[in-house]
């Protein structure tokens, strides 16, 4: 095995959600990502209306399924974690694409659908550059 790769959260989400929320909930609802000051000028050139992937720690999960029905529902067939954006992952390392609505004082992120609790710990943000991250379809022979 390979040693702990260990990281500092560069700031937290802040919303209503202390608990399990549907997706749907969180996403639809408008939250916020509180950057540690310092970090305000890693900001520069963002602006309301662009997609940030957000990289994020589930911090309220422990326990890892390598298989699972995809939301908990039995009629859909079993897969391995690695085929799912399921929490329950050897690493808890959320990723969602979300959109910015507004900074605030240069290190607060007002954002929309974003599927994160209350106090995630936000490892980083990247632009979401859609020819960049999705992958080119494949070339017609």
């Amino acid at each position: 095995m390979s040693e702990p790769v260990c990281y500092t959260p560069i700031g937290f989400v802040e919303n209503e959600f202390n608990e399990w929320t549907p997706v749907e909930t969180l996403r639809a609802t408008p939250m916020r990502i509180v950057l540690d000051p310092r970090w305000a000028p890693g900001t520069l050139g963002l602006e309301p209306g662009d997609w940030i992937l957000v990289l994020f720690h589930f911090h309220h999960i422990s326990e890892v399924k390598l298989q699972l029905h995809p939301q908990d529902d039995p009629t859909v067939p079993l897969r391995g974690v690695f085929a799912t954006r399921t929490q329950y992952r050897p690493n808890p390392i959320g990723a969602t694409v979300a959109r910015v609505e507004r900074i605030e004082e240069g290190h607060i992120l007002h954002v929309r659908e974003l599927d994160a609790l209350n106090g995630t710990p936000v490892l980083d943000i990247k632009p979401f550059v859609e020819s960049f991250d999705r992958p080119k379809e494949a070339e017609e022979p």
